[in-house]
């Protein structure tokens, strides 16, 4: 069963257990790169002409598969900043080092409740919306949009409903498992636009990546 819970969520609602939080990352890692890697995250044109980006409380681990695969396509001058709760990005040199990105990537701890870095170019949310409701949901995509360079964007990457039920039902099963272990929960595309209008960012392209997941662009207005 997939349960898809982040890490800021364990954070706040386990404490500091050191085991739960490395199982947690170790998931996503695998979940996020899925999305991430399939039909070549990196190259397609999602990040235009973008020069930085943050991404916020996707873990450890799935946030350098990101970047990695970003540096794979080649993006020329992309630097990117994992930003999570200290005790998720405790001992995040080496990894970096391991991936080979420590030269274009560096770490930061934060509360993305609280605000995220400033002035970057792409704020990218994986794995992290589904786990909160919607008053925390617009909180983090606010602080984004507050946070972002002129003309920023976010990407959020997250299970899609499909239109077809049947299709839809892994899926609304993840929603399930949100609903009742986190308060979250899955969303349809115009609960993500409306999301996204009431934090104050314009909704884009929504583009399916590899089901069940895809990716929902959001624009500063």
């Amino acid at each position: 069963m997939e349960l898809g819970l982040g890490e800021e969520f364990v954070l706040v609602n386990h404490g500091s257990d050191s085991q739960l939080i490395r199982r947690v990352t170790a998931f996503n890692a695998h979940d996020v790169a899925l999305a991430a890697h399939a039909n070549g995250f990196g190259q397609r044109d999602f990040r235009g002409q973008s020069k930085s980006e943050i991404d916020a409380g996707s873990g450890l681990n799935a946030g350098i598969d990101v970047e990695a695969d970003s540096a794979g396509a080649d993006v020329a001058g992309l630097r990117g900043v994992l930003f999570d709760r200290p005790e998720v990005t405790a001992g995040a040199s080496d990894v970096l080092d391991e991936a080979g990105v420590a030269d274009r990537c560096q770490v930061a701890a934060g509360d993305f409740f609280t605000g995220v870095p400033a002035d970057a170019d792409v704020y990218l949310l994986a794995n992290v919306l589904h786990d909160w409701d919607d008053a925390r949901s617009v909180q983090i995509l606010a602080n984004c949009r507050e946070a972002m360079a002129s003309g920023g964007r976010v990407l959020i990457v997250e299970r899609l409903i499909p239109d077809d039920p049947a299709a839809a039902l892994p899926v609304l099963l993840s929603d399930l498992n949100m609903l009742v272990l986190t308060g979250g929960k899955e969303r349809t595309n115009t609960e993500y636009a409306a999301l996204l209008t009431e934090a104050g960012l314009l909704p884009g392209r929504v583009i399916p990546v590899s089901p069940p997941y895809g990716i929902i662009e959001a624009l500063s207005r």
